[in-house]
């Protein structure tokens, strides 16, 4: 029988609700690393946002999916598969966000591109993100797009889109939000592509999550945790339901294996 390798989704699961990987995390995590076992993240979040504050807890050459499915990364940064939003596509979000309201975010490198109007609210964020304001000339060749604060009308307007994945979250701040991919890109579809470059089984995969955007990956793999904290719609498809995130209820499911 082959070692169990564990993804985790990052927000909520991996990190608490303050955004922080516990320290009883980071012990697990290390100890797993040293006997053998393959760790990594499926996250939504763009590299931008991981580099100080996530992958610090991973090895060198691990591989990652990012940006909802839209890269696989290692862990300094090197992308090793990506799949962009069309052009067309990211000029239709921009006057649909215009005209509808909401804010657009996205990510390039280290860069993390934000609303100008939002800057000084990131200067004392702890994941230590390298923070841009938004320009429509930077505004292009993306793998993920998100907009917060979304409207009903933004809502029904990007719904016409079918040409997009659309992945509509709550934020910590309880402010709706949608990650955006190009067309049949998400954690899962992304999942088997980062299986095959590593030669590693789907049913050998543990998978852990929270929220709608892990749901598929859930799905796919041979074991698909929720969090104590999950959506009520994520614990109806997990093989099991362990602990809270902020009682520490990852490193309590990992720590038998050690």
């Amino acid at each position: 029988m082959n070692k169990p390798v564990f993804v985790f989704d990052v927000d909520k699961t991996l990190t608490n609700l303050k955004r922080e990987i516990t320290p009883r995390t980071q012990t697990v995590l290390k100890k797993l690393q040293q006997k053998g076992y393959v760790t990594a993240v499926a996250t939504g979040r763009k590299f931008s946002t991981l580099i100080n504050s996530v992958m610090p807890f991973f090895p060198p050459e691990s591989l990652h999916i990012v940006a909802g499915g839209g890269e696989i990364v290692k862990t300094k940064g090197d992308v090793v598969w990506q799949k962009l939003i069309p052009e067309k596509y990211l000029e239709l979000i921009y006057e649909l966000v215009k005209q509808n309201g909401g804010d657009i975010f996205y990510s390039k490198g280290e860069d993390y591109f934000i609303p100008t109007r939002l800057s000084n609210t990131f200067k004392n964020d702890q994941r230590k993100i390298k923070v841009k304001t938004f320009t429509l000339n930077t505004f292009n060749k993306l793998t993920e797009v998100t907009i917060n604060g979304v409207t009903e009308n933004l809502k029904t307007e990007l719904n016409k889109i079918e040409d997009l994945t659309k992945k509509y979250m709550t934020s910590y701040n309880n402010l709706p939000y949608v990650d955006i991919t190009a067309k049949e890109v998400n954690k899962a579809s992304t999942l088997m592509i980062w299986a095959e470059l590593q030669k590693i089984n789907l049913t050998d995969i543990i998978s852990f999550g929270d929220s709608q955007g892990d749901l598929e990956m859930l799905q796919l793999t041979g074991k698909g945790i929720a969090m104590g904290n999950a959506t009520d719609e994520i614990k109806s498809i997990a093989h099991e339901v362990i602990g809270h995130t902020d009682e520490n209820g990852l490193a309590l499911y990992l720590e038998k294996y050690l």
